[in-house]
C-alpha cells in the first residue's frame, strides 16, 4: 500500500508563485520610481486635469496591487479559490486599466514610465493565464474533495 494514499496533490501552481515573487519584487520597484516621476511631474505645471488623471490612476494602480499581489500570493499557496478569483478580478480591474493610462496614454512621459510599464503589463499579462489555470484546477480539486467527503456512508447518516 502507498504512504500517501487517501491524500490529494497539492494542487497550487510553482510557476504562478514564482511570476508572483518577481512580480513582486518588480512592483515595489516600480512603484517607489513613479512616486517620485509623479511628485517631479507635479512641480511643474502640466495640461488641464492630467495631474489629476495621472494622481488618480497612481492610487488605483497601487490599491489594486496591494490588494492583487497578497491575495495571489497567500491563495496559491493555501490553495484557496476566493482568494485567486479576487486577485484576478482586481489584476483585471482597477490595475489592467490604471496601468495602461501611466504607461500610455499620459501626454508627456519619463522614459521609465513607459519601459516600467510595459514590463509590469508583461507580468499581468503572463500571469494572467496561469492565475486562471491555478483557479479552475483549485476549484476542481476543491469539488472532488467535496463530492468525496459527501458519497462517504457515515456522512450520509
Amino acid at each position: 500500500m502507498q504512504a500517501n494514499a487517501g491524500k490529494t496533490l497539492q494542487s497550487s501552481s510553482l510557476p504562478l508563485q514564482m511570476m508572483l515573487y518577481y512580480n513582486t519584487i518588480f512592483s515595489l520597484l516600480y512603484w517607489v520610481l513613479m512616486a517620485m516621476i509623479i511628485s517631479t511631474k507635479l512641480l511643474f505645471k502640466l495640461e488641464d486635469r492630467v495631474e489629476v488623471y495621472i494622481i488618480a490612476c497612481f492610487i488605483l494602480y497601487t490599491i489594486g496591487d496591494v490588494m492583487r499581489l497578497p491575495f495571489a500570493l497567500w491563495g496559491n499557496q493555501t490553495e484557496q479559490v476566493p482568494a485567486l478569483a479576487a486577485s484576478l478580478l482586481v489584476g483585471v480591474f482597477p490595475t489592467l486599466p490604471a496601468l495602461l493610462y501611466l504607461t500610455f496614454l499620459q501626454p508627456k512621459r519619463f522614459p521609465f514610465e513607459t519601459l516600467g510599464g510595459c514590463i509590469q503589463l508583461c507580468f499581468l499579462l503572463f500571469e494572467f493565464p496561469l492565475l486562471w489555470k491555478a483557479l479552475k484546477r483549485n476549484a476542481d480539486v476543491q469539488q472532488a474533495r467535496f463530492v468525496r467527503l459527501t458519497l462517504q456512508p457515515e456522512h450520509l447518516d
